[in-house]
């Protein structure tokens, strides 16, 4: 009998420990490159935003007298005076 027990302990520990062993280093693969996904993710957008920026400089440039642009507000229709002969 224990023979038995003993092989009947194998047989079914081993296939779980594996099961564990392969499932943890496949889970830390997936996490991995999930990270690494968003790593160049970030890379990308830095790199974008700092060609925005860039882009904004050089139109920002090209507007002459932005500023001293003055925002005023525009006369609404029943503000105006009405000149009717």
């Amino acid at each position: 009998m224990g023979r038995r027990a003993t092989s009947g302990f194998y047989s079914k520990a081993i296939p779980t420990l594996a099961f564990c062993v392969i499932g943890s280093y496949g889970l830390s693969r997936m996490v991995n490159g999930g990270l690494e996904v968003r790593g160049k993710r970030t890379k990308s957008r830095t790199e974008r935003q700092y060609e925005l920026e860039e882009e904004l400089e050089v139109v920002m440039k090209d507007l002459h007298g932005f500023d001293s642009y003055e925002n005023k507000p525009v006369p609404s229709p029943s503000t105006k005076k009405e000149t009717s002969s």
